[in-house]
């Protein structure tokens, strides 16, 4: 077999796992809070021998985890995080995850949820609010929860503190992160009313698409030459 059909093959391989990298960033365009994912690429090689080879290898892909964009939708239960962190929810096993996607709602039982039934926690547990409660977080995630139909003290007095935390993470899916290392409090500000947008910035990510494909085929063509080669060696060894 033809040596240089290897290298062709690792660039073509290293190709395709960008495409599915960028494909699952444009498909997540209009996802709140999503991060995109980026990828990058080593050089292993090449060797010391006359033929010595160069492959390009893919790494793990790793996640932007910068700011998207604050869009105002004047619910008092969507939150935006500004920074480094995420909010703490717990399923309905136990387990606690991240989350940037802060469009919560309010289920039968008061507690504060996400839309897939999660429920939001604040430093003293679940956020949990009566029939008429009004919610109120400032940057710094204090909530101060207020009812019209009682005396409310002056100045209003926190009631709780969303929790918010900063740690290595990846992806679970459902918009929801797991922490991967030592989680801690983040410094990141609360937008009330207000979610964050994907991230992904869609033209970057149309070019990135099209450069990749283009090296994928390019891999491709080189690939079907090495065979060819291979194919007149062996007609000529036969002749």
């Amino acid at each position: 077999m033809n040596r240089a059909i290897f290298p062709a093959v690792a660039g073509a391989t290293a190709a395709w796992a960008q495409m599915e990298v960028v494909a699952n960033n444009l498909s997540n365009t209009s996802t709140v809070g999503y991060k995109a994912s980026r990828i990058a690429f080593t050089l292993d090689g090449p060797d010391t021998g006359p033929l010595g080879q160069a492959y390009t290898q893919a790494t793990q892909a790793y996640h932007d985890r910068s700011d998207g964009t604050v869009r105002t939708t004047g619910n008092p239960l969507d939150f935006a995080l500004r920074g480094d962190g995420f909010f703490v929810v717990r399923g309905a096993d136990g387990a606690e995850h991240l989350t940037r996607d802060g469009r919560f709602t309010m289920d039968p039982n008061g507690q504060v949820v996400t839309r897939s039934g999660d429920v939001l926690l604040a430093q003293g547990g679940p956020v949990t609010l009566q029939q008429g409660d009004v919610l109120t977080v400032d940057p710094q995630g204090r909530m101060f929860i207020r009812n019209p139909a009682f005396p409310q003290p002056n100045p209003p007095v926190e009631n709780d503190r969303l929790r918010i935390v900063s740690a290595n993470a990846r992806p679970l899916g459902g918009n929801l992160w797991q922490a991967t290392g030592p989680i801690q409090d983040a410094p990141a500000s609360v937008v009330q009313g207000a979610v964050e947008e994907s991230n992904v910035n869609p033209m970057q990510m149309m070019v990135e698409l099209v450069s990749a494909s283009r090296s994928f085929e390019a891999f491709q063509k080189a690939i079907q030459a090495a065979d060819d080669l291979d194919a007149r060696l062996n007609r000529l060894g036969g002749a």
